[in-house]
Order: C-alpha cells, then sequence, then structure tokens
C-alpha cells in the first residue's frame, strides 16, 4: 500500500472516531441533545438531533430543561419559556420561573413572585395571581391565594374556597384540611360588625386592622378588603396615620395602606410629627428625619435621633443632643449631654459640664442652671408666657419640698417650717420636723424631742409635749400617734380618740382601725368600739366598707360590723385596680363588687377587668365577656377575645380545626 494512501485512511478513521466520540458525550433527551457555543455575546446554546444536525440555533444563554413532553425550559436575560422541537416560542420568554408540566397544565411564575397556569399550547388558564401551588388528582390544583389555600379545577374555576392555611389530598375525594381562624368585631351589644379569616387580628387606627396569615402581616379593612397582602414581617403601632413595617428591612405604611417609605432601613420609628429612619454604618445608625408622608426633611443626618414632642424631634450629633423642627432644621444646636421635655413643653437641656437648664421651643433660656433645682421644686416659677419669678429669693432656705400647689416644707440650718405661693412663712422654720397639712390645716410638728399640731394661723391646737413620741401624718380624719411605744389616735385638737394600748395599728380608714391584740388583728371603729375579733393574721385597709382578713390559710372580706360576707372562705382574695375583689377557691376565679359581695362565683380560669361594666372570662378554655352582674355581652364560646378600650369593641377569634373534607 503506498504511503500517501495509507496516511489519508488513518485521517478518515481518526476523524469518524472523533465524530463518534462527541456524539455519545451528548446527552439526549427525546432525540435532542443541548449544544454550546462561543459567540461574541457570549456562550449561547441550542439543540442537535441524533445525527448531529442543529435543529434549534444557539440563541438561548440557559437551558433550564431539555425537552420533556415535546417542550425544553430555556432562558434569555433571566426569564424563562417553553419551546418546541422547532425552536418556537409556545410559552412566550418572560417568566420568572416555569414548574413541571402535569396533566397538560404549565405553572409560570411572574417578577411579582405569583404564579398562574397555562395549557400546553400556551393559552392561558389563568392569571398570575397565586403565592404557592401543589397538582392534585384529576388535574386539579392546590394553590395560595394571599395566604390562604384553597382548590382549583384544571380549567381554573374554583372548587373549594380559600378558607384554609393547610390542604393535603389524602384519597378518593378527600382531602385533609386545616381551616384558618376566624373572627368577629362585636360591639357591645354583641352585634357583628364585620367578619375575618385569619391567624390573627388586631387593631391599628380607626377602621384598619392588623392581621396575620402564615407568620405574615397586613392591613385590612373594615368592610374586608385587603388594604395589603400578607407581606410584612412585623408592623408596629400607629401613630397618626403611619406605622413602622419589615419586610426584611424597615419601611413605613400608612393607613391605608400605602408604602410611604422604601423598605431600606435598618430602624423605623414613628412619631407624632416624624418618621424617624435609621441605616446601619460601621459603628452605629445613621438618621434622617421624614413627614408622614414620606418627604425628606432637612438636609441634616443624625447619629441618633430620639423622642418627638409636637414639632420638634430630639437628635444627636457625635455625643451631643439637640432638636430639629418639621422642616429638619436644627433650631436647638446639637451641644447637650441630654434632653427632655417639660411637663408645660418646654425644653429641660443638661450642659457638657453636667448642669441642668430651661429653654423655650425656640431655644431662648428660660431657667439659667443655678435656678433649675428651684425651678423643679415651684419656688422659681414660668408662667405661661415663659416668664420667671420667685415665690421667695432662692438663698432664702436650704431645702425645699413642695406639698401642696400652694405649700412647701423648708428649712434652714437645720429646722423646718412652711411657706405659702407668697412667700409668706405660715408655720415658722423653726421645728426639727414639720408634716404635710391635714385637709383641714392641722400641723404636725416636733421640737426637742416634743411633738405637738398648729393649725394654719400658727397656734397650738395640741401643746407640744413629751407625751407624744411621734404623730404621723393625717389619715381620714385621724392622727396615728405613739405613747409609751404603744398605738392610739387622735384628732387635730388633741382629743383621744383611740387610747395607746396596741403593740400595731394601721392608719385609721374609713372609720375604721385595724390594731393587734394578743398577736391577732382585730378591727376597732374610730370611738374605739371593737368591732372583729382578734383572729387574724391581716387585716386591709377598708374601701366602700369592706376590708380583706385573712384567718388562718384561708381569707374573706368582712364588713365595718367585723362580719365575714362568705360563709365559706376563699384560698385568696386580691383587690384589683378597679376597686373589685378577685375570689380564688379551688384554682378557679370568681370577683367580688366594690362593697365585697360575691358578684361572679369561683368558677372560671381567668378573670380579667376591661373597666367600663365589662369583665372577659375563661371557662373551660374558651373566652366571652360578662357584665358585673353576670349578663352575657359575648358568649363563652371564642378562642380568643381582644378589646379595643379605643373603640370599645371586640375582636372575637376561633380557631380553625383539622378535618377531612370531600370535593366532588
Amino acid at each position: 500500500m503506498p504511503i500517501r494512501v495509507f496516511i489519508i485512511l488513518i485521517c478518515c478513521l481518526s476523524f469518524s472516531f472523533s465524530n463518534a466520540q462527541e456524539k455519545t458525550s451528548l446527552t439526549y433527551s427525546e432525540g435532542l441533545a443541548v449544544v454550546k457555543k462561543k459567540l461574541p455575546e457570549g456562550t449561547r446554546f441550542g439543540f442537535v438531533d441524533e445525527d448531529g444536525k442543529l435543529v434549534v440555533d444557539h440563541k438561548y444563554d440557559t437551558v433550564y430543561k431539555p425537552f420533556r413532553q415535546g417542550l425544553a425550559n430555556v432562558g434569555i436575560f433571566g426569564k424563562a419559556g417553553l419551546i418546541n422541537k422547532k425552536g418556537k416560542e409556545v410559552i412566550p420568554i418572560q417568566y420568572k420561573e416555569i414548574g413541571d408540566m402535569s396533566r397538560n397544565i404549565i405553572p409560570v411564575k411572574n417578577d411579582q413572585g405569583l404564579w398562574g397556569f397555562l395549557k400546553k399550547d400556551g393559552k392561558k388558564i389563568t392569571d398570575c395571581l397565586y403565592n404557592n401551588y401543589r397538582f392534585s388528582h384529576k388535574g386539579r390544583i392546590i394553590v395560595q391565594y394571599k395566604g390562604k389555600w384553597g382548590i382549583i379545577e384544571g380549567n381554573g374555576n374554583q372548587a373549594v374556597n380559600f378558607s384554609y392555611n393547610y390542604i393535603q389530598y389524602l384519597d378518593g375525594k378527600n382531602f385533609r384540611v386545616h381551616r384558618i381562624n376566624s373572627w368577629q368585631i362585636k360591639d357591645a351589644k354583641n352585634k357583628v360588625m364585620a367578619s375575618f379569616e385569619f391567624d390573627s387580628l388586631k387593631p391599628a387606627s380607626g377602621n384598619t386592622f392588623i392581621y396575620s396569615l402564615i407568620g405574615s402581616y397586613g392591613l385590612v379593612a373594615l368592610d374586608g378588603s385587603l388594604l395589603t397582602d400578607p407581606v410584612y414581617d412585623e408592623i408596629g403601632p400607629f401613630k397618626g396615620s403611619v406605622a413602622p413595617a419589615q419586610k426584611d428591612k424597615w419601611g413605613a405604611v400608612s393607613i391605608t395602606g400605602k408604602e410611604v417609605l422604601p423598605f431600606t432601613f435598618d430602624k423605623i420609628i414613628v412619631e407624632a410629627a416624624f418618621i424617624i429612619a435609621g441605616k446601619k454604618i460601621r459603628d452605629g445608625y445613621r438618621y434622617q428625619l421624614y413627614d408622614h408622608e414620606g418627604k425628606l426633611l432637612g438636609k441634616h443626618d443624625f447619629d441618633e435621633a430620639g423622642f418627638a414632642s409636637e414639632n420638634l424631634c430630639a437628635v444627636r450629633k457625635k455625643t451631643l443632643w439637640g432638636y430639629a423642627d418639621e422642616t429638619g432644621d436644627l433650631v436647638i444646636p446639637c451641644k447637650y449631654r441630654d434632653v427632655s421635655v417639660s411637663p408645660e413643653g418646654m425644653l429641660e437641656v443638661t450642659t457638657v459640664s453636667n448642669q441642668k437648664m430651661l429653654l423655650s421651643r425656640n431655644g431662648e433660656t428660660i431657667v439659667e442652671p443655678e435656678d433649675f433645682s428651684f425651678y423643679k421644686k415651684g419656688i422659681f416659677r414660668v408662667d405661661a408666657a415663659q416668664k420667671a419669678s420667685w415665690i421667695v429669693p432662692k438663698n432664702s432656705y436650704d431645702t425645699f419640698e413642695k406639698i401642696s400647689n400652694e405649700h412647701w416644707i423648708v428649712s434652714k440650718a437645720g429646722k423646718y417650717g412652711i411657706i405659702n405661693t407668697s412667700g409668706k412663712e405660715v408655720i415658722p422654720v423653726r421645728y426639727d420636723a414639720v408634716l404635710p397639712p391635714s385637709p383641714n390645716g392641722y400641723i404636725p410638728v416636733s421640737l426637742s424631742r416634743k411633738w405637738g399640731i398648729l393649725n394654719m394661723s400658727n397656734r397650738f391646737t395640741v401643746p407640744l409635749t413629751y407625751k407624744f413620741e411621734k404623730i404621723y401624718p393625717f389619715k381620714d380624719g385621724l392622727f396615728r400617734v405613739v405613747v409609751n411605744k404603744k398605738f392610739g389616735f387622735i384628732d387635730g385638737e388633741g382629743n383621744m380618740w383611740i387610747s395607746p394600748q396596741y403593740a400595731q395599728a394601721r392608719d385609721c380608714s374609713e372609720g375604721m382601725v385595724p390594731v393587734v391584740i394578743r398577736d391577732k388583728w382585730g378591727v376597732l371603729d374610730n370611738k374605739e368600739v371593737l368591732k372583729a375579733q382578734p383572729y387574724y393574721e391581716s387585716v386591709s385597709d377598708f374601701k366602700n366598707g369592706s376590708a380583706i382578713v385573712k384567718e388562718g390559710s384561708k381569707w374573706n372580706l368582712i364588713n365595718k360590723e367585723g362580719k365575714p360576707l362568705h360563709s365559706v372562705p376563699f384560698d385568696k382574695i386580691v383587690s384589683t385596680k378597679y376597686e373589685r375583689y378577685l375570689l380564688y377557691k379551688d384554682n378557679k376565679l370568681g370577683l367580688a363588687d366594690r362593697n365585697g359581695e360575691e358578684a361572679l362565683a369561683p368558677k372560671y380560669d381567668m378573670i380579667e377587668e376591661l373597666g367600663e361594666n365589662k369583665i372577659k372570662v375563661k371557662k373551660d378554655g374558651l373566652w366571652g365577656v360578662l357584665d358585673y352582674n353576670e349578663n352575657i355581652i359575648l358568649p363563652i364560646e371564642n378562642d380568643v377575645v381582644i378589646y379595643d378600650s379605643v373603640t370599645g369593641n371586640f375582636f372575637a377569634g376561633k380557631k380553625g380545626k383539622l378535618e377531612v373534607m370531600q370535593v366532588k
């Protein structure tokens, strides 16, 4: 064989082996394989058949999935679509994602992250409306719409309402479902004002409410219209018409659902006239001020921004504080160590030398540092026109203690007296101790270990005497006194109402005095008549004619005659802020009225007074609302009851249940 022929034969065999090797390295799906090619604009992908013939040109920058059921999932510039084996776009390349086809139904996701469904030929079944989906049997699709799950048919028609937070196909026609919690807003007459299906519901402001679904929050109106989808990790309290909200980052949302600040901040504080927005920097935060419409106020950045008062916001630059106004401009320079607002609406500031002073809201000094303590004690007064004046010269006394709007206890060189708003010494500054006057003008004083009582005319009604080792402040018409280490009671004229013979005594209340007799507590009236025998370990003050007593380990209430109000004592009795009494018995709760009489028998698991003749009660795991006569306001049938004290309405919630549902 000539050498030339041999060389040609070897080349042909090598070429054939190379082509065979390249072909066998490709992965074919339904007869077509993905191939790539480097082009000036970058690497592009196409498809070849088993003969190596290019059937779909190199024009896709991504192939998400090869051909299945005659379609391939391809992409250009981050968008996805489906092509057939001729390269024709059956599903336009415009979607963020395309799911797997089932029963000729193709899920597609738009740029907003919502899913819709198309037929295999590209015809629309539904718009992109759904947060999530799962294919079920017979072409049905379990879909989530605005946080709620339901079922649609393969043609897009609704088969099961969106009232569930969980749906699972079991078999045949059966689905396991968990219904979303149901909520009703009711008035004080149990009239239903609105009904909702959410995981939770609570007041926001006015007729807008905060709801949650599957851990995310949104806003809904009283008429049921969603003001926002459940897209927030948190929605804070509203001030005015704006609340802080979190969606990974923080922003602000209005009561209408409008996002007034973009969600690009690390911290948001909403005040009455400002939104304080902060972004993290290396060593802290950088803050800016916005109004409630989201408009940036001024050009200043701050290291910290705090509480706001009317049209001023406290701001800090580096280590020093000042105030910015509603335009964002600094009206009080950042030169103070600390700032706050006085009850009168003026500005209390602390200088870098740790001195306090008072400024007007435009920054003018009203009270200098050397006068500030006198201002706080009321000796240096500032009127509504922000004009300052002295009650007495500041060096007149060593100390001042305000005891009423008209009087101060003052001291000089260790002696005490009382002055009035004119600076006059009502009680001369000569006593070792002076107590606040009683409502009828009696003042206990002490001098050289003697005690006596003066009236507001500086006349002794009880002369100074060693007889009294101590006189206590006035309570309910009488002064408690100590004579020979025993307690008794006198009036402002020195008349002895209860003799000093008791080892311990509480102050008089409603004309009744608890005292200790032979190591037990009993009760006298203010004429020293024994009304309750000394049986008790403790006796409380009297309120509305009754007192709490403890005898051994049991509790009861007694009236002013010392008579127990309840034939069967309780395990514990606690007074409430509404001057009623919680009654504990065998791990159940009841309630007594202000007179100590039983209003609700101890049969409830929990009791919470709401005020305005409303009591929230829990029984057998369910909540309701009663009045103090045990009339039903809301039946005891709810898993949750929230009271809105602003509107007087109730949010009554019932938990959804897990059940099996048949779908025809």
